[in-house]
């Protein structure tokens, strides 16, 4: 009777382990958890960009390319949100609201 030798059983578990980790067998979700970066684009198949999030503001655009969205700081440092749709604009300026304790210079 043959007898079957623990190191090779080991060796053989672990050879298969490494082949299916290299496999790159993932979850049901590919869940990046947190992720940094300084900017994002989004562009469609075309090549056209759909969206950009970076340098404290958010553009987006219609499928021609056009500026539909922009949400940053205005001029005057406070909040501004710009949008445009079927020939109209729209704009919403907030001012800076500063707690009393701090000023800015």
């Amino acid at each position: 009777m043959k007898v079957i030798d623990v190191k090779s059983v080991i060796i053989g578990a672990l050879v298969t382990l490494l082949i299916l980790s290299n496999l790159g067998f993932r979850t049901e979700t590919d869940e990046l958890g947190h992720l940094i970066v300084r900017s994002l684009t989004v562009e469609d198949d075309r090549g056209v960009i759909m969206s950009y999030l970076g340098n404290g503001y958010m553009q987006t655009y219609n499928q021609f390319g056009e500026p539909t969205l922009f949400v940053g700081t205005g001029k005057d440092g406070g909040g501004y949100m710009r949008w445009a749709q079927a020939g109209w604009v729209g704009v919403i300026s907030a001012p800076i609201i500063i707690p009393a304790r701090k000023q800015l210079t």
